[in-house]
Parts: C-alpha cells; sequence; structure tokens
C-alpha cells in the first residue's frame, strides 16, 4: 500500500471522490488513478485521480518518520476550487 498524502486546506468533494482531476479540477478529460490522499484529523485515504496534467502523487518520507507511524506528506493548498 502507497503512502498518502497529507492535504491540509480546501478541497473540492469532486476531487475527493475521483470524479475530477486532482491537480486542475479537468471533468472532461480521461482520469487516471494519481495516488491517495488522508485529511487532518481523518485515517481515511481517498484515491484521488488526474488527468495527466501533472505527475502522479509521490509522497516524501517526513523528517523523523521512523516506519512505525502513518507517513504522509504534507501539500498545502493543494485542491481549492478554479
Amino acid at each position: 500500500m502507497t503512502t498518502p498524502v497529507l492535504v491540509d486546506g480546501h478541497v473540492s468533494l469532486a476531487r475527493l471522490h475521483g470524479a475530477a482531476c486532482w491537480h486542475c479540477g479537468a471533468v472532461t478529460r480521461t482520469l487516471a488513478p494519481a495516488g491517495t490522499v488522508v485529511r487532518p484529523g481523518s485515517n481515511r485515504r481517498w484515491a484521488v485521480v488526474s488527468c495527466g496534467c501533472r505527475p502522479a502523487l509521490a509522497p516524501q518520507p517526513q523528517p523523523g518518520d521512523d516506519g512505525t507511524g502513518p507517513a504522509c506528506t504534507s501539500l498545502p493548498g493543494v485542491g481549492g476550487t478554479r
């Protein structure tokens, strides 16, 4: 299982539910799996999609992550409305 990306800030429901590109919000393009995200205070993993406008989400290890806890990366400002 891949490590999810922690997303802080406003994210549209369409992007969380995989109905729109995670990066640009496109809904009329072909969408493919782009990774998983989690919201602060939750451990639910959301499978997100991309139209290919940017590379898939690639989590990086966080400082102090010893491999025993829920490792997530943070993408502040990702999502939002366009």
